[in-house]
C-alpha cells in the first residue's frame, strides 16, 4: 500500500508467515506491506483463506503452533514487534494494540464471568481494581451496547447470545485503551442497530487519535468506515487504492468480482454471480499471478511470471493494482444469470409455530427461589410453507436464536405449539428439521474429521452409499475431497460454515432453520452459499427459517419476513411489503441503519440500548425507544393491525387505513 502522509503508527513491510503442513509447507502470508497512520482506517478485504486474519496474528505474535514469522517485519511505533521479549510484547497487546477477534465464542474463557475477563485486561493496562474497574466495566459494556451491564458482568460467556458475545470482545479490547486497534470482522455477528451504533463508537475513538486496521467481507463497512483499502488474495496484497477510489472504480479482476457477489447486484431471487473454483491452498507454489486459474481475463503472460504493481494514473496515483491487464470495467466484465426464481407453495403450512414462549427463571439466594423470569420468546407465531423461505430479523438478544432452538426443540419451549406437516413436535425431528448455528467452531465436534462429521447425518439416509454422497455434499457447499480427513481447526472461519451447512443437508430435511449462515463467510463464498439454498429449495422443495441480520440476504432469498423485538413479533409481511414499506418503528430504525456501498451513513441512528429481557418495558416493549410513542404505548401491547396480503404490524400508530 502507499505510505500515509503523516507518520506511520504500524508499518508492515514484506511479511511472511510459514506453517509446516503435512506435505509440505504452508506460506499463509506471502510479502504484505501495508502503513497505518494515527487516526486512519485501513482495510483489508477477500475471501476466507486468503491470509487476512494470519496478517493481523502475526502483527500480534499469536500465530497458532508451528506457525512461525519467515520474512520481513512489523514496527509499532518504532518498536520491532518480531524481534521484542515475549515480556515486552505483552505489554504491546492489549495496551499498544488491542485486538477484536473473529470468533468471539472461542475467544471468551468459559469459565470466567465477564466482568472478571473485562477485569483483568483494565488491570493490567490501566491499574484499576475493585469497584473503580468494576464501574469502568460497566462504562465499556454500555458504550457497545449490552442491555443491563451491571447484571450481565457477573454472567458467563454462554449465557449470551452470539452478537453479545462479539460486543464483549469489542469492550474487552477496548479496555487498555489502545492506540492502534485490529478489528477481525468485529460486526458481522451483530444486527444493523448495534452494528451502526460500534460502528459510531469505533469511527469517534479513531477520530480521536486511534488507528483501525479492519478486517472484514462487508463492503458495506469498508465503505463507512476505511481511508485506504486493501484486497487480499492467497497471501498476497492484489489492489490498494484510497476508499473512494476503491468504490468509485475496483481494478483487479478479483475486485470487481467480489463486487459482482454480492446481493444487491441481482434481482430478487435471482442468480448471484461467483468466482468459480476457490482460493488456492496455501502450499501452492505459484508461478505466475495467483488469480489466474479463475480470472476470465487472463493472458499468457499471467501463467509465466507474477505481475508487478501498477499505478493507475488515470484514477489516482495512490491506487495500485497487481495485474498485467488493464484495469476492467465491472458492469462489461461481470454477467448474472437472473433466470432461476421460483417460488413453490403448499395449500396448507409446512411449519405453524402458535404463540410459542421460552421463559428462563432467575433465581437468588441459597435455596435458590425463583424471583423473575427472562422472557426470552413471549409469544411468537409463525406460518411457513413448503418451498419458502421465512426471515426472522432483529437485534442481537431480541430472542431469534432461541426461537430457532425452540421449534427444533432442543429448548423445550415453556408454552405454545409447534407443529410440522400436521402433527405436533414434542421432540428432536432430524430426519425432517436440521439446524444450522451461529458459531460454526463452537457446533462441530474437534476431534472428528470433517468427513466423519458430515457423515453421521448421511449414514441415517444414505446406508452403504455414505462415502459418495459424503463428497457429493461437500462439492455442492464449495469443499475439495481431499479435505476429507482434516479437523475443523485446520480450515477457516468461512470453510467451517460451510461444513456446517453440508452437515444439516446431510440428513435431507425438509425444513432448514437457518441462524446466521452466511454471517462469517465473505461476499463470494456468502453468493456460492445462497446460490445453493436456492438450488436446493428448488429442487427439493426445502423450506428455510432463516434468522439473520443481513437485510440484503433477506432481500435476495425470502419471500416472507417476521421483525422481532425482544421476544414477540412487531411486523410481518412478504419481503416486498415489509422491506419496501415497512410501517413499524422498529422496522424503519433497521432498515435506516444498513451500511451502504455509497458510504452514506444513517441520518439518526436508534436510540438506547435493548431493553433486558428479564424486566420488559410495560405496553409496547419498544416505546422507549420510538420516536411515536405516546401514553398509550406505556399503557398496553398494541394488538396486531392487518394491512392486508399478509400485512400485520403490532402498533398504535399504525392503522388500515394510515398513510404510508
Amino acid at each position: 500500500m502507499s505510505v500515509s502522509m503523516n507518520a506511520p503508527l504500524l508499518s508492515v513491510r514484506d511479511l511472511a508467515v510459514h506453517l509446516p503442513v503435512q506435505g509440505g509447507m504452508a506460506r499463509p502470508v506471502d510479502g504484505v506491506s501495508f502503513d497505518i497512520a494515527a487516526g486512519e482506517c485501513v482495510a483489508l478485504l477477500g475471501e476466507s483463506g486468503c491470509g487476512k486474519s494470519m496478517t493481523a496474528l502475526a502483527i500480534m505474535r499469536l500465530l497458532p503452533a508451528g506457525a512461525r514469522i519467515a520474512g520481513g517485519t512489523a514496527e509499532f511505533e518504532g518498536r520491532v514487534l518480531p524481534t521484542l521479549p515475549e515480556a515486552a510484547m505483552r505489554e504491546v497487546r492489549g495496551g499498544g494494540i488491542g485486538m477484536i477477534f473473529q470468533e468471539p465464542g472461542t475467544s471468551l474463557n468459559p469459565v470466567l464471568s465477564i466482568g472478571r475477563q473485562i477485569g483483568e485486561a483494565l488491570e493490567l493496562h490501566l491499574g484499576l481494581r475493585g469497584e473503580t474497574a468494576r464501574k469502568r466495566a460497566v462504562e465499556l459494556l454500555d458504550q457497545v451496547g449490552i442491555p443491563d451491564p451491571q447484571r450481565r458482568l457477573d454472567e458467563y460467556p454462554f449465557q449470551l447470545s452470539g452478537g453479545m458475545k462479539q460486543r464483549v470482545m469489542i469492550a474487552m479490547a477496548l479496555a487498555g485503551q489502545p492506540r492502534l486497534l485490529i478489528a477481525d470482522e468485529p460486526t458481522t455477528a451483530l444486527d444493523v442497530t448495534i452494528q451502526a451504533q460500534v460502528l459510531d463508537l469505533l469511527d469517534g475513538l479513531r477520530r480521536d487519535g486511534m488507528a483501525l486496521l479492519l478486517i472484514t467481507h462487508d463492503l458495506g463497512v469498508v465503505a463507512r468506515m476505511a481511508d485506504r483499502v486493501g484486497v487480499m488474495y492467497a497471501g498476497q496484497l492484489v489492489e490498494s487504492a484510497p476508499r473512494k477510489t476503491f468504490f468509485a472504480a475496483p481494478a483487479h479482476p478479483y475486485s470487481v468480482r467480489l463486487f459482482a457477489a454480492m446481493p444487491e447486484t441481482a434481482g430478487r431471487g435471482g442468480r448471484l454471480a461467483t468466482i468459480a473454483g476457490n482460493v488456492p491452498a496455501a502450499t501452492t507454489l505459484h508461478r505466475g499471478c495467483r488469480f489466474v486459474e479463475r480470472c476470465d481475463r487472463a493472458l499468457a503472460a499471467c501463467h509465466i511470471a507474477p505481475p508487478a504493481w501498477r499505478n493507475i494514473e488515470a484514477r489516482d496515483s495512490a491506487h495500485r493494482v497487481r495485474c498485467a491487464v488493464m484495469p476492467c470495467d465491472a458492469a462489461a466484465t461481470v454477467k448474472v444469470d437472473a433466470q432461476h426464481t421460483v417460488v413453490l407453495s403448499a395449500p396448507t403450512p409446512l411449519l405453524e409455530v402458535v404463540d410459542l414462549k421460552m421463559h428462563f427463571p432467575i433465581r437468588s439466594g441459597i435455596l435458590q427461589r425463583v424471583v423473575g423470569q427472562v422472557r426470552a420468546v413471549d409469544g411468537v407465531s409463525l406460518n411457513l410453507a413448503a418451498g419458502r423461505t421465512l426471515a426472522l430479523v432483529g437485534e442481537s438478544g431480541c430472542g431469534k436464536t432461541t426461537a430457532g432452538k425452540a421449534i427444533l426443540q432442543l429448548l423445550r419451549p415453556t408454552a405454545g405449539s409447534v407443529r410440522l406437516a400436521g402433527d405436533v413436535v414434542t421432540g428432536i425431528r432430524a430426519d425432517v428439521m436440521q439446524m444450522v448455528f451461529q458459531d460454526p467452531f463452537a457446533s462441530l465436534n474437534p476431534r472428528l474429521r470433517i468427513g466423519d462429521i458430515i457423515a453421521e447425518g448421511v449414514r441415517a439416509t444414505a446406508g452403504q452409499r455414505a462415502p459418495q454422497r459424503v463428497a457429493q455434499i461437500m462439492g455442492q457447499v464449495g469443499l475439495t475431497d481431499d479435505m476429507v480427513h482434516r479437523y475443523p481447526h485446520e480450515f477457516s472461519g468461512g470453510q467451517r460454515q460451510r461444513i456446517a451447512i453440508a452437515r444439516a443437508l446431510a440428513a435431507d430435511p425438509c425444513l432448514l432453520i437457518c441462524d446466521e449462515p452466511t454471517s462469517a463467510l465473505d461476499v463470494s463464498v456468502q453468493a456460492q452459499i445462497l446460490n445453493l439454498l436456492s438450488d436446493l429449495q428448488r429442487q427439493l422443495g426445502l423450506a428455510y427459517l432463516f434468522i439473520t441480520h443481513n437485510i440484503a440476504v433477506v432481500d435476495h432469498l425470502a419471500h416472507e419476513v417476521a421483525v422481532m423485538y425482544l421476544g414477540r413479533i412487531v411486523e410481518q409481511g412478504s419481503t416486498e411489503a415489509v422491506l419496501r414499506d415497512p410501517r413499524h418503528p422498529y422496522t424503519q430504525a433497521l432498515l435506516a441503519a444498513v451500511p451502504r456501498l455509497d458510504g452514506t451513513r444513517p441520518e439518526t441512528v436508534l436510540a438506547g440500548d435493548l431493553p433486558s429481557p428479564a424486566n420488559p418495558p410495560a405496553g409496547c416493549h419498544f416505546h422507549p425507544r420510538c420516536p411515536l410513542a405516546s401514553a398509550a404505548c406505556a399503557g398496553a401491547y398494541p394488538p396486531p393491525v392487518h394491512l392486508g396480503d399478509g400485512h400485520t404490524v403490532a402498533c398504535f400508530a399504525v392503522t388500515a387505513h394510515s398513510p404510508r
